[in-house]
């Protein structure tokens, strides 16, 4: 499992040691084309606030499935 997000450090700390989560922060956009969203079968954006991001039709280019909150705006995706 990839993530690709600034983690809260205690929950990074509870689950690096698993083994299998690599987490990886302010990952710059041109890595997240290159390497992240090819190599990605699913992609979870969990949030309430943003009401439309390009990383949503960025990732659906390179194939991977959304997952998403129900935020209303993302209801055609």
């Amino acid at each position: 499992l990839l993530v690709a997000s600034n983690v809260p450090r205690e929950i990074r700390m509870k689950y690096e040691n698993l083994g299998n989560i690599e987490f990886h922060e302010n990952v710059p956009r041109e890595i997240l084309l290159k390497r992240f969203y090819p190599s990605s079968d699913i992609f979870v954006f969990p949030t309430y606030y943003d009401t439309f991001s390009m990383v949503f039709l960025e990732a659906m280019a390179f194939g991977c499935q959304l997952l998403r909150c129900g935020a209303s705006q993302h209801q055609k995706l």
